[in-house]
């Protein structure tokens, strides 16, 4: 991990475990043009004392430990072997990581939501895009993160229109790729809003609440339904027209509402986890 300032202390020795740094790592590192000089270091002071020195006579070499205190910061795992991760579970590691170290984040997301997150990294389905995830904790705004967890709302939207369908043709592909086909041959699309309206519906009550908590918190959020109002958010957000009204939320509310989100997609991608593979 390079670039950031990370407390360690924070994570789960049994899911990562920190190594100390070596000059072989960062020979390979600085070789390979993968880390840079820290933008908060002196760089006459690094080409004085670094970068220059090897022309003097009787140069024997840098300690790594010099090199150090002039590049950005660097920290360096190993997945343990009864670690509940894996090896190449790249993105859902560093959802882990950021999510246990919410200084590092632009937005102030409350604690429920970053437990959740870390919590979904570790054992949540394969089939959600951490990549996604990660780019909602990286959010510069409120809206934005809300947008990223939405884009895997949508991945479930074709499930309550052709899950029976699929069940009962005779065919070998699999739900994903037959759903691929039937959009590109007959330009078939599930219409948002109603996709939107099923998943709710067919989620559980104890999810279903998370939302009620969010709606609790303003009169005109408690005149709305759930998913009426979520569709309409995305709406007043990707769009600038007439008739999408721009909607204002808390931090807090927003906090509400990405917590409740999280829930939805981890209670839907694992019900409907043989069907997205």
């Amino acid at each position: 991990m390079i670039g950031s300032q990370l407390d360690t202390t924070l994570l789960d020795v049994s899911v990562l475990k920190e190594l100390d740094l070596n000059a072989g790592v960062i020979s390979i590192l600085l070789s390979e043009g993968l880390i840079k000089l820290d933008k908060k270091s002196n760089n006459l002071e690094f080409y004085d004392n670094i970068l220059f020195q090897h022309q003097e006579s009787g140069y024997k070499g840098h300690n790594f430990t010099d090199l150090i205190a002039y590049l950005e910061d660097i920290y360096f795992f190993e997945v343990p072997e009864y670690s509940i991760v894996k090896s190449d579970w790249t993105s859902r590691v560093a959802c882990y990581i950021y999510s246990k170290n919410s200084s590092q984040l632009i937005l102030d997301f409350e604690e429920n939501v970053t437990d959740f997150i870390s919590e979904l990294s570790l054992v949540g389905s394969d089939n959600i895009s951490y990549k996604i995830v990660l780019s909602c904790l990286f959010s510069n705004t409120y809206k934005h993160a809300f947008l990223e967890l939405y884009r895997l709302i949508e991945r479930l939207f074709p499930i309550s229109y052709l899950k029976e369908f699929h069940s009962v043709t005779d065919t070998k592909l699999k739900f994903l790729d037959f759903v691929t086909e039937l959009e590109t041959i007959t330009k078939w699309r599930p219409r948002e809003d109603e996709a939107i309206e099923k998943i709710f519906i067919n989620s559980k009550a104890s999810t279903r609440n998370y939302f009620k908590a969010f709606h609790s918190t303003s009169a005109s959020l408690q005149s709305q339904n759930d998913y009426t109002f979520f569709y309409s958010l995305r709406n007043s957000i990707v769009h600038f027209r007439a008739n999408h009204l721009e909607l204002e939320l808390t931090n807090k509310q927003w906090n509400l509402l990405l917590n409740a989100t999280l829930f939805l997609i981890d209670e839907q991608y694992s019900a409907n986890n043989e069907m997205l593979k």
